[in-house]
């Protein structure tokens, strides 16, 4: 079983909807149901949805060589933030967050939604990988491909690039902040289960 925290997923490389944004496999510690969650930041409150559901048979493999270093440096282009937030010099999730609100309102082109899922989703991971311990993977399921970022010592995922793409259609914003301490506020609970030896690809 696992446990969905503000569910979809949309996978990058096909166009249908399917679980999860937050996939947190194996969780042996939730009950059954759905609850709602408040979690309080210094950026104010996270609400989300924590449900639990069946896991879906995975094959899940590290990115690795070219592939890797390529979703390791989107962070590097806060150019995207910048243009939205000019007195901004090191942009952070609540940024990340403003930045895409202004881009919806913008209409002038410049970014193409593919160009936003890159950005915000690359820096949305990148930040997660690096405060958490996580890693870049690739997973494979009934329903297709996508990128995720998955800790290494947990059952934990997060699918970076499918929340950016389903905030795009659905017309939501100030999410980033929200999954990345949806996300901590999960790793610091302990409900979830270790690392599964058979997914270590």
């Amino acid at each position: 079983n696992g446990v969905i925290v503000d569910v979809t997923r949309l996978n990058m490389l096909r166009t249908s909807l399917v679980a999860l944004t937050l996939l947190f496999m194996g969780c042996s510690k939730m009950e059954s149901g759905s609850r709602d969650i408040e979690i309080e930041t210094s950026e104010g409150t996270v609400h989300a949805k924590q449900t639990q559901v069946d896991a879906i048979p995975q094959k899940i493999t590290r990115v690795t060589g070219d592939e890797l270093k390529q979703l390791s440096s989107i962070p590097e282009n806060s150019a995207f933030v910048r243009k939205y937030i000019s007195d901004v010099t090191n942009p952070d999730l609540v940024d990340y967050d403003d930045a895409f609100l202004a881009w919806k309102a913008d209409g002038s082109g410049e970014y193409l939604n593919e160009d936003v899922v890159m950005i915000v989703g690359g820096y949305l991971g990148n930040r997660c990988i690096l405060d958490f311990d996580m890693e870049w993977v690739r997973v494979e399921d009934q329903y297709g491909t996508d990128f995720a970022v998955r800790a290494k010592k947990s059952e934990v995922m997060i699918f970076p690039f499918s929340s950016v793409q389903k905030r795009i259609e659905d017309k939501e914003h100030g999410f980033v902040h929200g999954v990345y301490h949806a996300l901590k506020d999960l790793l610091e609970s302990g409900d979830y289960a270790p690392r599964n030896a058979e997914n270590d690809g």
